[in-house]
């Protein structure tokens, strides 16, 4: 029934539908980063003894929610939201 749908003739079709399924496993993944406060950031790299300082090059601890909510350098208009 739905074998027509997984058959693709054109070979430019099946590599963008690679690019898309590759683009869409990043942007979980970034964003699973994001809501678990695990991603890379100083307090994570110094929690996991990569590193040995968490400050953010603008002076604060970069964490997660830092990046993208507070901090000068980086911050996103909106947050997350």
């Amino acid at each position: 029934m739905y074998q027509h749908f997984f058959i693709l003739r054109n070979a430019t079709t099946r590599f963008m539908i690679c690019l898309l399924c590759i683009h869409v496993v990043l942007v979980y993944c970034l964003l699973n980063c994001f809501l678990t406060e695990q991603g890379h950031c100083g307090a994570c790299r110094r929690k996991w003894r990569l590193t040995d300082t968490d400050l953010c090059p603008c002076g604060e601890t970069q964490t997660m929610s830092h990046i993208v909510e507070s901090c000068p350098l980086t911050k996103l208009n909106g947050g997350l939201s």
